[in-house]
C-alpha cells in the first residue's frame, strides 16, 4: 500500500490539490511537447488537424473520441504523427467553442484496454 487513500470501490480517492496541479501542469508540458514534435515533423501540422475536426464536427455530427476522429482522419489521408498530438487539437477547439466534454467511454482500442476516455461533441 503506498499510502493513497481508498474509496469504497477500492480506487484511489482524488489527488489532494497541490498535487493535482501538478499533475495538470505535467498533462500540459505533455501536450505541449506532442505539438512541437508533430509540427517538427509535419509543417502546419495543428492547422491540418484542426481543419479535421472542424470537417469531421460538420460531417459526423455525432459526439466522438479523440480515437474515432483521428481513425476517421488517416482513413482520409491525414498524418497523425502522433496520437498524442491529438490532444492540443482537442484542448485548441473546445477553447475555441467548436467542441465541449459531453461525458466519457470505455475505449475499447489495442493500446486503450478499455480506460476511459473523453466524448466530445459539437457545439456549433
Amino acid at each position: 500500500m503506498t499510502g493513497e487513500t481508498l474509496d469504497l470501490f477500492g480506487a484511489a480517492a482524488p489527488p489532494a490539490e497541490d498535487q493535482a496541479e501538478r499533475l495538470r501542469e505535467a498533462r500540459d508540458k505533455g501536450i505541449r511537447r506532442a505539438k512541437e514534435h508533430a509540427e517538427r515533423v509535419v509543417e502546419g501540422w495543428s492547422e491540418g488537424a484542426l481543419a479535421m475536426l472542424r470537417r469531421y464536427v460538420a460531417e459526423v455530427g455525432q459526439p466522438f473520441t479523440t480515437l474515432a476522429l483521428r481513425e476517421w482522419a488517416a482513413a482520409r489521408g491525414f498524418d497523425s504523427v502522433s496520437g498524442w498530438a491529438w490532444g492540443s487539437v482537442i484542448v485548441r477547439a473546445v477553447k475555441l467553442g467548436i467542441i465541449e466534454r459531453a461525458g466519457a467511454v470505455n475505449v475499447g482500442s489495442a493500446t486503450s484496454h478499455l480506460k476511459l476516455s473523453p466524448l466530445w461533441r459539437s457545439v456549433q
